[in-house]
């Protein structure tokens, strides 16, 4: 029902985007697109695939050891559920798959995956940043940005220094039984970032390889403005899309469609005609679902397969 719901408010705002839009316009954009340009845009998915999966698996890898294809995999079939989950929630089902297969514990899964989802917006608000840095002035989406940036990349030291063991030590955590899952799950997660901070080239290697993941996928969105022959400038693209990938991640419609959309239009309008950003706004849906498509059968494959007796369920 919830899906449901999600696939018709995109619908909405998408009829009311066309409906406001020069649809003429619209379908001249989309017929003069540069093949060669747009071919190199849908390449971009291979490499973007293929960062996402060794950072996967060297992020789990001294607890749970899976070849590059494996983690591939994984991230294929996550994809496709983030199709029908708001928020690239599917993205928590690595760690369930894993942990079903018993191969690592269902709480340091899903450790791993918050910590990945943290690092990726702390990546972006670098992306965001570099973006600001290279247009030369404020305005009000640029103010915006920035505040996301700093506000994401502020989290590190908090991450860093406080204990969140010591906000579930009061003995009631243990007399209520999901106060007492919450409470192993906020150890498990400051014994994880204990073992992180203690090797400082693994964080490092993180944030490299997150930041320029995230430079790797702005990157595609530039070749599809270059695509439909804009001419807005790089440095709004790196500072503008991200903004518009954000409001996407609003757990209101389907795979962020709509919202992204909507959001594109306005962050551009000072710069792109309305029907062309309509058509990169095409294009950011099919980024969610072409890589969703593709893991549709690998997501089949974890589901029926039989669970491990343990389910990797340790306590």
């Amino acid at each position: 029902m919830k899906s449901f719901l999600a696939a018709l408010v995109s619908f909405l705002i998408m009829t009311v985007i066309f409906l406001r839009i020069d649809l003429g316009e619209f379908r001249r954009h989309l017929g003069g697109i540069d093949p060669l340009l747009f071919g190199l845009a849908l390449a971009f998915f291979i490499p973007q695939v293929a960062v996402s999966a060794w950072r996967w698996r060297f992020m789990i890898d001294r607890w749970c050891r899976i070849t590059l294809w494996e983690s591939s995999v994984l991230i294929l079939a996550a994809s496709a559920i983030n199709i029908l989950i708001p928020s690239r929630v599917g993205d928590l089902c690595k760690a369930y798959f894993i942990a079903r297969q018993g191969r690592l514990d269902i709480r340091r899964g899903m450790n791993v995956v918050l910590f990945e989802k943290y690092v990726d917006l702390a990546s972006l608000g670098v992306v965001v940043l570099t973006g600001i840095a290279c247009a030369g002035r404020m305005d009000s989406a640029s103010w915006l940005g920035l505040a996301f940036a700093l506000g994401m990349i502020g989290i590190f030291p908090v991450l860093y220094f406080v204990r969140l063991d010591r906000w579930v030590s009061h003995p009631k955590f243990e007399e209520n039984r999901l106060l007492a899952k919450v409470k192993h799950f906020l150890v498990d997660s400051q014994t994880y970032l204990d073992e992180i901070k203690n090797d400082p080239k693994h964080v490092v290697g993180i944030l490299a390889v997150s930041v320029f993941l995230w430079f790797l996928h702005i990157a595609q969105f530039h070749v599809i403005f270059l695509a439909l022959h804009s001419e807005v400038p790089a440095f709004h693209i790196y500072r503008l899309v991200p903004l518009a990938i954000l409001v996407g991640l609003v757990p209101i419609t389907m795979a962020g469609v709509g919202t992204r959309d909507s959001a594109m239009i306005y962050f551009f309008a000072p710069y792109e005609t309305a029907s062309l950003v309509a058509g990169v706004g095409l294009f950011s849906s099919l980024r969610y679902f072409l890589p969703g498509l593709i893991g549709l059968p690998f997501m089949n494959k974890y589901i029926v397969a039989k669970p491990a007796a343990s389910e990797g369920l340790a306590p």
